[in-house]
């Protein structure tokens, strides 16, 4: 057991034998939960940090916790330090078409 780990063994043991009894639906099913409880503990800490937040700003503050900055500028998300790029702004998108 890793000496770092506040688990006993014993807790171990037994956490190991309640995923391995797990279907693999059943496991996707608990990680989708866990990751819906982490984006509203995530969203609730934004809302306390700037409550005058428009709709749209808490989506891409939302996002910005999971995204890096380089990709929410590349990004449909077209934001930075919590102001709208102007679209007219940005270089034209070359498409490979043949």
């Amino acid at each position: 057991m890793d000496e770092l780990s506040d688990t006993s063994p014993e807790a171990r043991v037994r956490w190991m034998a309640y995923w391995r009894g797990r279907t693999p639906e059943q496991k996707l099913a608990e990680v989708g939960r866990l990751n819906a409880v982490a984006k509203a503990l995530a969203q609730a800490r934004q809302d306390a940090w700037y409550p005058d937040a428009t709709a749209e700003e808490r989506r891409l503050r939302l996002a910005s916790l999971w995204v890096d900055r380089d990709a929410m500028i590349r990004c449909e998300y077209a934001w930075t330090d919590g102001a709208v790029l102007d679209a007219a702004a940005l270089p034209p998108l070359k498409l490979n078409r043949e």
